[in-house]
């Protein structure tokens, strides 16, 4: 602040600094008989000057392990030309806070006495990069139901993720309490978490077939020979089943259904084998008897031998002539 001023001497100016406040300044006059005269003003300074603020720049973090948010700390500076000034924050979360995963805005504001501002802002953004956990069983191997060629079988898939929100999808196999045919099935599960971050796990359910297969032959044969035959024909019919298709029935002793058997007693016996290898066998003798007088059967069914036939005198000396 400048201003003139009137000495003993003549005019001469002053400059002083005045603090910001409405100051009166009076003077007074007197000559050398005493007289007097007086004059007052006031200097009143504004301070219009606005408070600096500066905020950080904004904040890229992971997320703690195992937390759904990152502890963050940061400095927000500010100054004026005055002294008083207050800092609040406006929204946000403190320096030092447990940021939740996600982006949080943080504004802060400045405001010194004569109640000039300032503002900044900037943001805090925690991604989350934690993997989430799953836990598949073991493999599991069952037999097979009783008379089934599968088996119900159930089972748990766990999983687990810092935060919330995760989802597991089965990408193969059956789900839990399912009817699994018999042989292997493989079982695979995905989970996601809300950032998208994956995990996996898979395994096997290995259904055996450990039935036996069922086999039926008919009772023993007793028949009697074919009219004029030292056998008989002879049919018959062996049955068989299985819990899974496919079983095979063969024979491994014998003769076919609908053959010739001789007389006498001819054992047959029969194998059947799942695909599995599980077998199971049955047998059953076809007696034929001869029930004709010995003069009905051929001289061979008989024991005999067949005559030769008598050589004429011409075949033993031919003609003589």
């Amino acid at each position: 602040m400048f201003w003139s001023e009137l000495g003993a001497n003549g005019w001469f100016g002053k400059r002083i600094e005045l603090p910001w406040a409405r100051l009166l300044n009076s003077f007074t006059v007197t000559d050398g008989s005493g007289n007097t005269a007086a004059c007052s003003f006031s200097v009143t300074v504004n301070d219009t000057e606005v408070p600096t603020i500066t905020c950080p720049a904004n904040v890229v973090v992971s997320n703690d392990p195992g937390q759904c948010a990152a502890i963050v700390t940061y400095s927000v500076s500010f100054n004026d030309n005055c002294a008083g000034a207050n800092l609040a924050q406006t929204a946000g979360l403190a320096s030092g806070s447990s940021f939740p995963a996600g982006t949080t805005s943080n504004s802060f504001t400045v405001t010194d006495g004569s109640s000039n501002t300032a503002a900044c802002s900037f943001t805090v953004t925690v991604n989350d990069t934690e993997i989430p956990t799953i836990t598949c069983p073991a493999n599991v191997v069952v037999s097979n139901d009783p008379g089934q060629c599968a088996a119900i079988v159930t089972y748990s898939v766990t999983f687990n993720d810092n935060c919330g929100g995760a989802n597991l999808a089965q990408t193969a196999g059956l789900a839990s309490g399912s009817s699994f045919p018999s042989g292997t099935t493989s079982n695979s599960f995905t989970v996601t978490d809300g950032s998208g971050n994956t995990a996996a796990c898979s395994f096997t359910v290995t259904v055996n077939d450990t039935e036996i297969p069922t086999i039926t032959c008919p009772a023993n044969v007793v028949v009697s020979n074919d009219p004029g035959q030292c056998a008989a024909i002879v049919t018959y019919s062996v049955s068989f089943n299985d819990n899974c298709a496919g079983a095979n029935l063969a024979q491994t002793a014998g003769l076919a259904s609908g053959s010739s058997f001789p007389t006498g007693v001819t054992s047959n016996s029969f194998t059947v084998t799942d695909g599995s290898g599980n077998t199971a066998t049955c047998s059953f003798t076809v007696t034929v008897n001869d029930r004709n007088p010995d003069n009905h059967l051929p001289r061979q069914c008989r024991g005999e031998q067949r005559p030769r036939p008598m050589r004429s005198d011409r075949d033993l000396f031919g003609d003589l002539q």
